[in-house]
């Protein structure tokens, strides 16, 4: 065979290989039939043959890594430097213009001889050069949140290593004209090889757990020691990756812990987070232990946590044995100057007030009143001979009622009460009764007697709404809201006491407290604590507490049922975890990255499977609360954003390769 040289229509010339006995017309039919690549320059072939000089192998070298921080446009921009030589040196347009295609078929001849000769070592030589620009690619992404599911992350990772390769192919394309094409085509590559590496850990774990069945325990511990990985670095990586996946930022977890101090890390996060736990607590080692103490204290601690939601109708703390007294104390001192200034007025004896003393529930009202004067060698005025009572006379009639109304209700609250339909009319009648008096009452003292009633109502009617309240939580919202329209101020404070005592025993026991915790789904719950709280502020606070409280109880799932499929799964990402790791350090050494190599290859070093020493670090690391949960959290954060950092970086070097090279 002989090679031939032939311009074509367009006036290019072409090198063609055909017999050396060939005549010119058997020429041109190769000619016609195989128009091959371009007969290369006398610069081109010069640096073809730079392998042959003195400088060898290094020149070539040194030109191929250029390649890489350049994105394959080295050629272009040594043979723009050489131009910008020539026309500064004073020499025209034109030899300005072929000294820079001399320049540049001269690098381009140079490395496609070394890529011929040595094509592992151009691939890990331009790769190299590329770390140049991994890392300032990697800075910048750790203003972009990381994806957190695996899906996310390959198309995060693939997008850069599509970037990479669009670069890389542009660089690669022998004329202007090929850049489109060649991008094009780099950047399906590049995005392809970057964002597959994401799922090569997991696609090998079956393997890798064969592999670490066979690497006994106390080789991994040595070798961990020799490369200075230990089981916290190892445990916080995966406690990091854990909140990745559920999008939780070290800042964020920190900031929940500084809400609630009995809160771990584990009840901050997401479903990656607890799974991460519950896998840890199903292998052996300390963490089964530990898991199993903290959910047995959590449970036991939870009533004193809930009684908090108890705060704002309690008075802060309030138990009802004593509450009534401390109550009617206060009401007491805050309520006598309004009586003092109107329980010595006299009202007339109007219409409406003769006909409720005509009603007998009144009559027996006013036999009471008249037996408590008598006690006290007092005597109450005779109203039948138009004599004018007092407020505070009238104020003895209405407390009276309140007795009777408390009777009554008390009456009914026992088992199968007796004449239950009368009692329950007497009731009704008492209730009615007292609400025309005082309205009458207030009618003709312009509400000054109603300002001292809201103040203080009186024992018998705080009793009564106390003992209402008591009833609150087996009522519909509807009849609460009843119940406090009836109220005074006064009263509704007391029947807001019964019902803390009423929510207290419900959460004291475990049944109460599960549906306490399940109104965030409970309609018919949510109104009934809206209605007993009243005001929007403080409802808010308990559901607060509620919801809190809820989402720690998820944790008590934790190491315990069976769940084959979910620990199967967590452990298998363990391992893959791992893998991820050899793929990472593997990965690293052929792009000839020695910072992404030596630390992969530690970790790697450190364990091919989880230690139990970093299963144990993991349960510690996850159960931790208070501000040494806050601080844990917080150094967790770099190592969120280093993690993100390699894959970034991993995916940018990724593309380049494969818009270089893999096409």
């Amino acid at each position: 065979m002989a090679t031939y040289e032939v311009t074509s229509p367009d006036g290019k010339k072409y090198r063609i290989e055909a017999p050396d006995t060939a005549s010119p017309d058997e020429v041109k039919a190769y000619a016609e039939q195989n128009m091959g690549a371009a007969v290369p320059s006398a610069s081109r072939t010069a640096g073809r043959k730079l392998l042959e000089t003195d400088l060898g192998t290094f020149g070539s070298s040194l030109l191929n890594v250029a390649q890489g921080p350049t994105f394959g446009f080295a050629d272009e921009i040594i043979g723009a430097g050489n131009a910008l030589k020539a026309f500064a040196m004073g020499e025209g347009i034109d030899a300005s213009k072929k000294a820079y295609e001399d320049a540049r078929d001269y690098v381009r001849g140079a490395n496609e001889a070394h890529k011929e000769n040595y094509p592992v070592a151009t691939m890990l030589g331009q790769a190299s050069g590329g770390m140049l620009y991994g890392g300032p690619i990697a800075s910048a992404l750790k203003y972009v949140r990381p994806a957190a599911s695996i899906l996310g992350r390959t198309a995060q990772a693939g997008g850069i290593g599509a970037a990479g390769g669009a670069l890389g192919g542009a660089g690669g394309a022998q004329s202007i004209e090929d850049i489109p094409e060649e991008a094009a085509l780099g950047a399906m590559t590049g995005a392809a090889f970057g964002g597959g590496l994401q799922g090569t850990g997991s696609g090998i774990a079956a393997g890798g757990r064969a592999v670490a069945a066979r690497v006994p325990q106390n080789l991994q511990d040595i070798m961990g020691r020799l490369t200075g990985t230990n089981a916290v670095t190892m445990a916080n990586r995966r406690v990091a990756e854990a909140l990745a996946r559920d999008e939780v930022t070290a800042e964020q977890a920190a900031a929940r812990l500084g809400k609630r101090p009995d809160a771990a890390i584990a009840d901050v996060a997401g479903e990656n987070t607890r799974n991460l736990l519950d896998t840890t607590a199903t292998l052996p080692g300390k963490t089964q232990e530990q898991v199993r103490q903290f959910i047995r204290r959590r449970i036991a601690e939870r009533p004193d946590r809930m009684d908090v939601i108890l705060d704002d109708l309690n008075q802060g703390g309030w138990r009802f044995g004593d509450a009534f007294a401390k109550l009617q104390k206060i009401k007491e001192d805050a309520a006598a100057p309004l009586y003092a200034a109107v329980r010595d007025v006299s009202v007339p004896t109007t219409g409406n007030l003769q006909l409720l003393m005509e009603r007998p529930v009144m009559k027996s009202a006013l036999a009471q009143a008249e037996t408590n004067a008598a006690n006290r060698n007092e005597v109450l005025p005779d109203i039948t001979k138009g004599e004018q009572w007092t407020v505070g006379t009238w104020d003895k009639i209405k407390r009276s009622l309140d007795d009777v109304i408390g009777r009554t209700k008390r009456g009914l609250d026992v088992p199968n009460p007796s004449n239950k339909n009368a009692a329950q009319s007497t009731l009704s009648d008492a209730l009615d009764t007292k609400r025309l008096l005082v309205s009458e009452i207030d009618r003709l003292t312009n509400d000054k007697y109603k300002a001292a009633r809201d103040a203080f109502a009186g024992p018998a009617a705080l009793q009564s709404a106390m003992e209402d309240g008591l009833g609150a939580m087996n009522k519909k919202a509807a009849e609460i809201g009843r119940d406090m329209m009836a109220l005074g101020p006064g009263e509704q404070e007391a029947y807001r006491l019964g019902a803390a005592e009423a929510l207290r025993d419900r959460i004291g026991s475990q049944q109460g407290q599960t549906r306490t915790m399940n109104a965030w789904k409970d309609r018919n719950t949510r109104e009934q604590l809206r209605a007993i709280y009243g005001d929007d502020s403080s409802y808010r606070r308990a559901m607060a507490t509620i919801g809190a409280e809820e989402r720690m109880k998820r944790l008590e799932g934790v190491g315990q049922g069976s769940q084959t499929a979910r620990r199967e799964a967590g452990m298998e990402d363990f391992n893959a975890a791992n893998l991820s790791d050899a793929v990472t350090a593997t990965h690293a050494a052929a792009t000839g990255s020695p910072m992404g190599a030596i630390p992969a290859a530690r970790r790697l070093m450190g364990r091919v499977q989880t230690p139990e020493a970093v299963r144990n670090e993991i349960g510690k690391t996850l159960l931790m609360q208070g501000q040494e949960g806050r601080a844990k959290a917080l150094t967790l954060g770099e190592m969120m954003r280093d993690l993100q950092r390699q894959n970034a970086e991993s995916a940018a070097i990724s593309g380049v390769l494969g818009g270089n090279f893999l096409r």
